[in-house]
């Protein structure tokens, strides 16, 4: 290969590269949207199971309010109560806990900051 040729094939690959190098930032950003779908419906699915705890938990309680309030026997309503509370307020943490952004995508696009500003 003589100067021109290694010239011109050099030329034809640069536009080649950056068409290349467009399409994985396309299929980059796919992913990490794909990514990000699917963490937030494991996220939602956790509060909304939570969520149903909690309000089943706030229902005992509820129970054990009115059965104490009744002239039944106050043993049920004791029990009721300790075990509805002790829900909730478990579930309270367990909410308070979560993050309200995904884990995952959240590292993936650390990564690629990283990588991006490694490359410039």
């Amino acid at each position: 290969m003589d100067g021109n040729q290694r010239r011109q094939a050099d030329t034809e690959s640069v536009p080649a590269q950056i068409r290349d190098l467009s399409e994985d930032a396309v299929k980059l950003l796919e992913e990490h949207a794909r990514l990000f779908k699917v963490e937030m419906k494991e996220e939602l699915s956790g509060y909304l199971r939570d969520g149903l705890i909690l309000g089943l938990g706030g229902l005992v309680a509820t129970v054990g309010f009115a059965l104490l309030s009744s002239r039944l026997p106050r043993g049920a309503g004791v029990v009721y109560m300790l075990v509805g509370g002790a829900t909730v307020l478990a579930m309270m943490k367990r909410i308070a806990k979560r993050s309200p952004v995904p884990r995952g995508i959240a590292e993936e696009i650390r990564e690629d900051r990283r990588w991006l500003r490694e490359m410039t």
